[in-house]
């Protein structure tokens, strides 16, 4: 949590969604602008007038973030100036931010290749890096945040009702 001024709060939690909801309710006297990578963030807009943003990017180690502002404050500038952070701005949120909902579809096709025994976990990463370009591999990038990709396919997959967001079983033993 970073509280830029009396009136702005940067929340960087992550935790169960009625974390996130308590901590909302318990600061209400700031705007915040919220991680919501792995929370229905439409939802969570709407029933929070004083989130004013949702953000995505918290695994994102050049801290280069998706945001998405309901309204830009007057002040924005002076505010974005007080954060470790750059900005990629959305100009509408869709279910899932666009990075980490990628990311996370990857993640879980290295969980399935994995359990079909196509590679290890070395050479799957190692396919990633040298035949796609990618800076890491899937099981890399998710390695100790495996629980996260798996709440977010679990999002995903209740709220589009769609079997491609279904988490591998193995992913799923981190929950």
């Amino acid at each position: 949590m970073k509280i830029v001024n009396d009136n702005y709060l940067f929340d960087y939690s992550i935790g169960s969604l009625d974390e996130k909801e308590s901590f909302f309710d318990s600061h209400r006297q700031y705007h915040i602008i919220s991680e919501l990578t792995f929370y229905p963030a439409e939802k969570l807009l709407k029933k929070y007038p004083h989130v004013i943003g949702a953000m995505s990017g918290i695994f994102n180690p050049h801290k280069k973030v998706e945001l998405y502002l309901k309204s830009r404050p007057e002040n924005w500038d002076e505010i974005k100036s007080q954060v470790d952070l750059s900005f990629h701005e959305l100009s509408w949120l869709p279910l899932g931010f666009i990075t980490p909902r990628i990311k996370a579809m990857i993640v879980n096709e290295a969980f399935y290749a994995l359990d079909e025994e196509v590679a290890s976990r070395e050479d799957i990463d190692r396919a990633m890096v040298y035949g796609v370009n990618y800076p890491s591999g899937p099981f890399s990038w998710s390695k100790g945040h495996e629980k996260n990709y798996a709440r977010l396919l679990i999002m995903l997959h209740r709220e589009l009702n769609d079997e491609r967001y279904v988490p591998h079983h193995l992913l799923l033993n981190y929950l």
